[in-house]
């Protein structure tokens, strides 16, 4: 069973994915000097319902879930950041999700 698996309602799955989403930031903020110490916005996005699949089931899916901050980067800043992030994303059940086109 992977880690998805144990997902398995999409409450229990959003709070996860906020989780990991809030961790990423706090990650970054450590690990980029111009982020540290700086006051995020946060936007917990929407729960839209997409049209009914052929067994009449209606799959549901968080949209515009953001962290901002305005602020210039270096090019090592933002070097950093990816380097993080493809880490990151290889650590988490966030590169299992499924995604709604």
């Amino acid at each position: 069973m992977s880690n998805i698996d144990r997902l398995d309602t999409f409450e229990v799955a959003c709070k996860h994915f906020l989780g990991d989403f809030s961790n990423f930031k706090n990650l970054i903020s450590t690990q980029v000097q111009s982020l540290n110490g700086l006051e995020w916005s946060f936007d917990k996005g929407s729960t839209k319902v997409c049209s009914a699949d052929e067994k009449g089931l209606k799959k549901r899916c968080k949209v515009g879930i953001k962290y901002r901050l305005q602020v210039e980067l270096s090019q090592a800043d933002t070097e950093i950041i990816w380097s993080e992030f493809s880490r990151f994303w290889g650590a988490t059940t966030l590169n299992q999700v499924e995604r709604v086109y």
